[in-house]
């Protein structure tokens, strides 16, 4: 049984990985002379957090050991991140850290390009370690926001947000 957990977790750290280091500079859209490139994803340091975890800040520090976390009672618990700039992605991943059950049983991401009107694109369900939520056509947006559905059995922990 420990080692499923261990290759589980060798797994999900793999793809991880593979996520951060594919690169943020989308690909250019439109065909012939009037190409436009796509919106990178702006770096970290001109991302803000807020929200109603505690310390929303950091949730986008690059530290996997601190973490943005919820009381014990966040159904409807928020936790939203301005890129900055509008930019194109297809991938958010929420990682949990080291709280093996700080994940909620389902969350949903919504966004929004004033900050004010958001727009809800997915909910999924949470698993532990890593939850991720891939769409299916990119979308483009400033605000992204991170909604606990339905509470899991500890509070809601965000170590980390990683955009792709």
């Amino acid at each position: 049984m420990a080692e499923t957990s261990t290759a589980c977790r060798l797994a999900l750290l793999v793809l991880a990985a593979a996520v951060l280091c594919a690169g943020c500079v989308g690909p250019t859209y439109g065909e012939g002379a009037g190409k436009l490139p796509a919106a990178a994803i702006t770096p970290r340091q001109a991302w803000t957090a807020y929200g109603v975890l505690e310390h929303p800040e950091l949730a986008i520090d690059d530290k996997a050991n601190t973490a943005a976390v919820s009381g014990d009672s966040y159904a409807q618990a928020t936790l939203t991140i301005d890129l900055g700039k509008p930019c194109f992605f297809n991938m958010v991943v929420v990682d949990h850290g080291f709280r093996k059950d700080g994940f909620c049983r389902q969350m949903a991401l919504l966004t929004s390009m004033d900050g004010r009107q958001f727009q809800r694109l997915q909910a999924v369900y949470g698993t532990r370690r890593l939850t991720i939520v891939a769409l299916v056509t990119p979308r483009m947006a400033r605000y992204i926001r991170l909604e606990a559905l339905e509470p899991g059995t500890e509070p809601w922990a965000v170590a980390e947000v990683y955009v792709q």
